[in-house]
């Protein structure tokens, strides 16, 4: 899916940047998504996108926004 590898791609640029999470987490959970999006017949553009962008949002715990973070 275009959408997908456009969505990836700038998450490898994002995750690069953060050390606290890496690319290869995001795609565990994308790889199990896939697998339960498509036993459970859902939106898989949808499901797939939400768990590449599950970490994209991530702020110290000590920070006052860490209450935002993904």
């Amino acid at each position: 899916m275009k959408v997908l590898d456009s969505i990836k791609n700038e998450v490898i640029k994002i995750m690069d940047n953060d050390p606290a999470h890496d690319f290869e987490h995001v795609m565990r959970v994308y790889n199990n998504a896939q697998k339960i999006s498509k036993k459970e017949k859902a939106n898989q553009k949808l499901v797939l996108s939400a768990a590449l962008l599950h970490d994209i949002v991530s702020y110290p715990k000590s920070s006052k926004r860490s209450k935002f973070s993904s």
